[in-house]
């Protein structure tokens, strides 16, 4: 198992975790904190601090020139955040800020980066992981296809 298929291993199991059967909820609650504690590392190894202060005050900043609906909320659709009433004046402005902010945090963005490249390479490197497996006979009998294929890995 490669360490990027833990966290959509962790996912898939997420999903089915309200699921019946004492076995297989065992099964998943102790995959889980198995995969977590890999995952956690894997986040911490590409933390840089300053980098989620410098995404805290991109989004602000986002916030404050987006688009907004009639109640004066951002319209957001699909996670993105819309941009494309701006007049000139304002694109100026959010540019202008945008830049001050890139600059500021400049050092913070490139370690940021460089972490992201090596977590990168970390995510394509083999795991040995005892993941515990179930049996067939022990899976709820309401799991979906889809289901299925996302715990493959646990079934025995």
């Amino acid at each position: 198992m490669l360490k990027q298929d833990l966290k959509p291993l962790y996912e898939s199991l997420e999903k089915v975790s309200g699921k019946k059967g004492v076995k297989f909820a065992y099964a998943v609650a102790k995959n889980k904190k198995l995969l977590k504690d890999e995952i956690d590392a894997i986040e911490e190894a590409k933390k840089v601090d300053k980098y989620t202060e410098f995404e805290i005050k991109w989004n602000q900043l986002k916030l404050e020139y987006c688009d907004k609906d009639k109640t004066g909320n951002p319209k957001i659709e699909s996670w993105r955040i819309f941009f494309n009433g701006l007049s000139k004046k304002k694109a100026d402005e959010y540019k202008n800020k945008w830049e001050e902010l890139e600059k500021e945090y400049e050092w913070a963005i490139k370690e940021f980066q460089e972490k992201e490249k090596e977590v990168q390479d970390i995510l394509k490197e083999e795991i040995k992981i005892e993941l515990h497996k179930v049996k067939e006979e022990d899976l709820p009998e309401d799991l979906s296809a889809s289901e299925l294929e996302g715990i493959f890995e646990i079934i025995a």
